[in-house]
Parts: C-alpha cells; structure tokens; sequence
C-alpha cells in the first residue's frame, strides 16, 4: 500500500502561522480592502431602514423580519431618529 505523496511547497498557499491556526484563507497582502468597515450601529440602522421598506412602513411586520418586538422597533426607530 503505497501513502500519498504531499504537494510540494511552492504550491501551497503563502500563510503565516497566525492564519493556519485561524483558519483564514491564504490572502495577498498586496491587495487593497474593497468594502469599508461599518460600525454596528450603521448595519443596525440599515437593517431596520430595509425591513421598514420591505414591508411598506408597516413597523408590526418590520419587527416580525427583524426577530424583535415591536415596542424595541419603536425604541431603535426613536435612538436612530428614524421618521416613519
């Protein structure tokens, strides 16, 4: 019975240590980050703008999409000085 033989290392992906014990893909450091970090808040807005959009305003049926109750929709909207 005969083992595989291991490719050779210059076919390998280039990863440091830090990445093979992280999992992470083998990555090029040359090139540039294409999205922009956003804070959560940012991507929290944006979720309940596009649940409030998606159901017509309806803020009941926005809250259901969003797995929130209705009277925390009221507060967000309130905090994020959202009109609808």
């Amino acid at each position: 019975m005969t083992t595989p033989t291991p490719p050779p290392m210059a076919s390998l992906p280039n990863m440091t240590n830090a990445d093979h014990r992280s999992g992470a893909a083998a990555v090029s450091r040359s090139q540039p980050v294409v999205a922009a970090a956003r804070s959560l808040r940012e991507l929290e807005k944006d979720g309940i703008l596009a649940a409030l959009a998606a159901t017509g305003g309806n803020k009941a049926q926005a809250a259901v999409i969003l797995e929130i109750d209705r009277s925390t929709l009221y507060k967000k909207l309130k905090d994020y000085g959202i009109e609808s």
